[in-house]
């Protein structure tokens, strides 16, 4: 004969009905209508696909629309989002896993946030999303005797739960009326608006099941020792591939290491030819006119390349005829030398004097003279001066003042430029 239910069994079942109900208004007010858009950034979505669902409060409120990478580098996650789920100011996104099995098993779940409603195209930065931890993070934290430690807690484990399917089995059997109880509990605090109906559903539904189905979690239990003897068999495997990882991590930490010692360096780069950059503006407003004239520049030039030839080719006679009188030439090129020596250093002051004169006969009188001269002939200074000075006197011989000297920067060595071997005279040193 099948036993009668009692009080507190019907009491259980009353509140997991009633947190069913709950939960079926819940996602009854939040389906139907419109969608709207909404953008997020993480730091890493793995196992996250296009069409994964985005939960809020354990209730399907959306779709994942595009995984895309921004300039940043950062993966970018487009949602579409019902209308009857407003975000606000100050709401948050996190990447979880529905279980801990698989790969692609990840959605979001979204906080609604406290401040005004998000206008819709939104994107939450990377401030306001998180992800979960991975294995290789866990992993990497890990030194050589703390997994020797987790590798023993394991076996443990393993060897804890190995044949104890039966007994877990009946612990949660007698544990049933417990979990309908907490159930019955979650759905009396129900006072938080849909977040915390959704959750007691949830949370009441899962409890009935375990409280109706308890062998399940029998077979559940072996599977998991099964799962944590192949994990413990494969450690050594593990701690191997942990062990490569390390110098493939440490590469991009001295890189960014590298880095931060040169943003100094760059910055003061970048403050250096700040000038440069600045000056570039007006010289390439004056490079704009050169440019436009280079096409017919280099076409000209194009005409003398291809005319070279020819006249190069009528200069062969004379160069043929030249040839024999240059070895005469030498000679006498030789000897002036000394005097082209002189009339090199001398030149400034020989355009000196005729851009004075040429100053002396710039105006006109009124009756068109070009100029009026007036010749005076005072007594002659005896008095003899240097070749340096700029004083009423007599040069002594050769009569020739130092180059400069009468601009007042007399050039007292300029015999070390001579190419020719001539040599100042005693009499113009200074």
């Amino acid at each position: 004969m099948r036993a009668r239910p009692t009080d507190r069994q019907r009491v259980g079942a009353l509140a997991a009905l009633i947190a069913a109900a709950l939960a079926l208004v819940g996602v009854l007010a939040l389906g139907g209508g419109g969608s709207y858009r909404l953008s997020a950034v993480f730091s890493q979505v793995y196992g996250l696909v296009p069409g994964a669902e985005v939960e809020a409060g354990g209730v399907d409120v959306g779709s994942v629309d595009s995984i895309t990478l921004g300039r940043d580098g950062l993966p970018r996650v487009t949602m579409s989002i019902s209308d009857s789920y407003r975000l606000r100011r100050g709401a948050s996104a996190s990447v979880q896993a529905f279980s801990l099995a698989g790969e692609d098993n990840r959605f979001i779940a979204l906080q609604t946030g406290q401040g005004p409603p998000l206008a819709a195209g939104s994107t939450l930065p990377e401030s306001r999303t998180s992800t979960p931890v991975e294995i290789y993070q866990v992993l990497d934290t890990l030194d050589p005797r703390t997994r020797a430690q987790v590798r023993a807690l394991l076996a443990g484990l393993d060897q804890a739960l190995a044949q104890r399917g039966g007994d877990l089995q009946a612990a949660l059997a007698h544990s049933a009326q417990a979990v309908g109880n907490t159930a019955a509990l979650l759905a009396e605090v129900n006072s938080d608006g849909a977040a915390l109906r959704v959750f007691v559903r949830d949370g009441s539904s899962l409890m009935a099941t375990l409280a109706r189905d308890p062998s399940a979690l029998g077979s559940l239990a072996d599977t998991m020792a099964a799962v944590l003897s192949a994990t413990a068999a494969r450690q050594a495997q593990l701690a191997a591939s942990a062990s490569l990882l390390a110098p493939g991590l440490s590469a991009p930490t001295a890189a960014l290491a590298r880095l931060d010692r040169s943003i100094p360096t760059l910055r003061t780069l970048v403050a250096d030819a700040r000038p440069g950059a600045r000056a570039l503006v007006p010289f390439s407003r004056k490079l704009l006119p050169v440019l436009q004239a280079a096409p017919a520049t280099l076409k000209s030039a194009e005409s003398l390349v291809r005319s070279a030839p020819a006249d190069v080719g009528a200069l062969t006679p004379l160069v043929r005829t030249l040839g024999g009188q240059l070895p005469a030439l030498a000679g006498d090129l030789r000897l002036s030398d000394p005097m082209l020596d002189q009339i090199r250093v001398r030149l400034p002051d020989l355009f000196s004097f005729f851009a004075n004169w040429a100053d002396f006969s710039a105006d006109y009188d009124a009756n068109g003279h070009a100029a009026r001269v007036g010749l005076v002939f005072p007594p002659a200074p005896t008095n003899p001066i240097g070749p340096c000075s700029t004083a009423a006197g007599s040069l002594a011989f050769p009569f020739l003042r130092a180059p400069g000297a009468l601009g007042g920067q007399p050039w007292t060595d300029y015999a070390k430029s001579f190419v020719g071997g001539a040599r100042p005279v005693p009499q113009e040193r200074c």
